[in-house]
């Protein structure tokens, strides 16, 4: 069960938020993953959810992290080369989120802009801490406590909170600003964050608890 009092456990002066990978390829009705037989309308649908947790966090200064599946345009740090025992999601196209192309971009409206608190982080693995500067940017802005977002749910979400929380970290899950591939997956992402990692809450209840926002004033809250 998620907590009820987030305004109580939450110093917005000591939070962040972690938006992960809304890029191209996994939140696009034209993403390659589709290809692959995989589902992306779950998390084409949650982007305007999204949006307005970015400028919930935007209006309250808070430090804002942007991670980006990024990697060689020749492949060559993608799975595909580096492993010889492939997961499902690679074993089938081209790797995906290669420099210069469209997959690789951020979903229109859900990017950093050029304010000195907020970063841009490049990773080649799920969880967005590893073999980055992430923690350091979070440190050096004093946080303790992340709001997390992004996708998918159950991959690179949760290897971020998961990786937050081996990190000591404080990990709040805004589940609807969440999604997988299908709600099935959606669903363990979030409630191995909620057993294991730290706590979960939809934008209408992190808005009206945090940003001192009511459902009814967010558009997009509870759609």
């Amino acid at each position: 069960m998620a907590y009820t009092d987030l305004d109580t456990l939450v110093d917005l002066d000591s939070t962040a938020l972690v938006v992960v990978d809304v890029q191209r390829a996994f939140a696009s009705p034209d993403s390659p993953l589709t290809d692959a037989g995989l589902d992306v309308s779950a998390a084409v649908e949650a982007v305007p959810r999204v949006r307005e947790l970015l400028a919930l966090a935007r209006d309250a200064d808070l430090p804002i992290a942007f991670t980006r599946s990024y990697r060689r345009a020749d492949g060559r740090d993608a799975p595909e080369a580096v492993y010889d025992v492939l997961p499902k999601i690679n074993r089938s196209g081209d790797p995906i989120c290669r420099a210069g192309s469209d997959d690789v971009q951020f979903v229109e409206g859900v990017e950093p802009t050029d304010d000195d608190h907020e970063y841009e982080v490049h990773k080649q693995r799920y969880d967005a801490f590893h073999g980055t500067p992430l923690e350091y940017y979070l440190r050096a802005e004093g946080v303790d406590t992340l709001l997390v977002c992004g996708f998918t749910t159950n991959v690179c979400v949760e290897g971020t909170a998961r990786g937050a929380h081996e990190r000591g970290f404080n990990v709040v899950l805004v589940e609807d600003c969440c999604a997988s591939f299908s709600a099935e997956q959606h669903e363990a992402g979030v409630r191995n964050v909620e057993m294991l990692l730290g706590t979960t809450a939809p934008l209408a209840a992190v808005g009206s608890a945090l940003f001192g926002k009511p459902a009814d004033e967010l558009s997009v809250a509870g759609d």
